[in-house]
């Protein structure tokens, strides 16, 4: 396969002018050369999937051309051999053939959907565009009678708790795994006869099966959709309400729950056929393939920290369509003066979730007003280590109250010191929840003006000032960050309030330009 790729890098291996990029995925290799796509398929074995033979590729590349040519027949345009030949790869030879792969037409990489959404550029009347479409395809499409294919929901809920066991506590909370999990099955069973009855009323379809925004060219003469799923049909024939979730969820995912409606809707309204009561379902279901395929990608690159918070974020979406209030310890750390406490307060505004402060506990526990001076010699008075266990203790009591209470909660607080940190890891493990720790720098200018600021305030719970920062940044030690626990440090910014909203999004799931919907 890298001898093959390298050739296939190779402007000469092709008939025709080409600039190569290459789209490498777990189960494929899309050369991109200007003009025309080629897809190669991987020699794997997942189960699920089978092209571990050549004859095997063949046949699901033949698969490939049929089904995805129901929809926009004039992309996909031939399977192509390979041959090897005096040691060299060669297009489109009859001798020596090893491999095969599709040819299709290029689209521009900027009319892809998922490239327009992180632009903003996708718009109503696109996603009207994208409904019809969908619209018209189901229509035409085949209907289902085969009652195996209500049976295989279920069968592909429990391959999919199966398959990724071996990872919670790790990408996914164990308190989300059983949330998701049982929700997910016992909506299956008490549901199963509605699904036998649209069996009946022909909405079960052979349809598409990955129907998301990578998988979607909007361009002014027509929406392209391509890339169905070939190689299993218990994963593309479905109800239609399954393949409608999937592009649903998929805007939920990039925080655009007002287009996601939009598509709903207008999906409903010109097929008349009736998706809603299924949608969270399903919606579950397609976020926790997304963060399962992303994971067999993970596997052999899991240095890769972005990918292992997206696999993350799809989990935490999935348990968010049974339970919206996602229950989340949210610790917001750093020394004295790095913006820990704005940021906390900002975002607990933004997101509505309780802020726990050791600075406004501590005053508490002394009796004290909180924003009173209680300043004292370093490790003395209510600063004592004695005291300030009590304080992270009472902080940490309240949490769990908070979580207990299926609510999520933002500790704004020192975390200086492996004790404390051991204190909330440990609490985060018992309650199988998940965790995401933000630690705060700033540079030493900023801190000191901050700081000088700050002294002069009648309006702070802090006693801190520069003599204690510096004794904080000689004690202070990085975090030692378990692989369950989401962590990312974040120094100077200069707008909080879009940092806040930025947070509140990537790991809280909220959608705050829609929050009233």
């Amino acid at each position: 396969m890298e001898n093959l790729v390298n050739a296939m890098l190779n402007p000469s291996f092709y008939p025709h002018e080409a600039k190569i990029k290459l789209i490498e995925t777990h189960i494929s290799c899309v050369f991109l050369t200007g003009k025309y796509a080629y897809k190669i398929k991987k020699s794997v074995n997942f189960g699920f999937l089978d092209f571990s033979t050549l004859e095997n590729r063949k046949n699901f590349c033949e698969q490939e051309i049929k089904l995805n040519s129901r929809i926009n027949p004039s992309l996909y345009l031939g399977v192509i051999p390979i041959s090897l030949i005096n040691s060299s790869y060669v297009l489109n030879s009859s001798e020596n053939i090893v491999e095969y792969c599709i040819k299709m037409v290029e689209l521009p990489q900027d009319s892809l959907m998922s490239n327009l959404l992180i632009q903003n550029r996708v718009f109503e009347d696109d996603i009207k565009r994208i409904a019809q479409k969908v619209v018209q395809f189901h229509d035409a499409a085949n209907k289902i009678k085969d009652t195996q294919f209500v049976d295989s929901i279920k069968y592909n809920l429990e391959e999919n708790f199966s398959q990724t066991e071996n990872i919670v506590g790790w990408l996914i909370s164990r308190k989300n795994y059983k949330l998701i999990m049982d929700n997910s099955l016992n909506f299956f069973n008490s549901h199963k006869s509605d699904f036998e009855d649209r069996m009946k009323n022909g909405l079960f379809v052979d349809g598409h099966g990955d129907l998301h925004s990578k998988n979607i060219s909007i361009m002014p003469d027509d929406i392209y959709i391509f890339d169905c799923i070939e190689f299993n049909e218990r994963f593309r024939i479905q109800d239609i309400s399954s393949e409608v979730s999937f592009l649903s969820m998929d805007l939920d995912f990039s925080n655009r729950s007002d287009l996601s409606a939009i598509y709903v809707n207008t999906y409903q309204q010109l097929s008349k056929r009736n998706i809603l009561p299924y949608l969270d379902f399903f919606k579950s279901y397609l976020a926790y393939v997304r963060g399962k395929v992303l994971y067999f990608s993970f596997i052999n690159d899991q240095e890769n920290k972005d990918l292992e918070k997206t696999i993350k974020r799809y989990f935490r979406l999935s348990a968010k369509y049974f339970n919206n209030s996602l229950p989340t310890i949210f610790v917001i750390s750093g020394l004295s003066g790095t913006g820990k406490s704005a940021l906390a307060k900002r975002l607990s505004s933004q997101a509505d979730i309780k802020r726990l402060s050791s600075d406004e506990i501590r005053k508490e526990l002394a009796g004290i007003p909180k924003h009173e001076s209680a300043k004292a010699d370093y490790n003395a008075g209510i600063y004592s280590p004695d005291f300030t266990k009590n304080v992270y203790s009472r902080m940490l009591e309240l949490t769990e109250k908070e979580i207990q209470s299926d609510k999520s909660v933002i500790l704004d607080a020192t975390f200086n010191s492996d004790v404390y940190r051991n204190m909330i890891l440990d609490l985060a493990k018992k309650l199988e929840t998940d965790m995401i720790l933000i630690e705060r720098e700033a540079d030493f200018e900023i801190i000191a003006e901050r700081l000088k600021k700050r002294a002069l305030k009648k309006n702070t719970s802090s006693d801190a000032d520069l003599d204690i920062y510096r004794r904080q940044l000689s004690e202070y030690k990085p975090w030692n960050i378990s692989k369950g626990i989401a962590y990312e440090k974040i120094g100077n910014v200069e707008d909080l309030n879009e940092l806040s909203i930025l947070l509140a999004k990537k790991y809280l799931m909220f959608d705050l330009s829609t929050k009233s919907q």
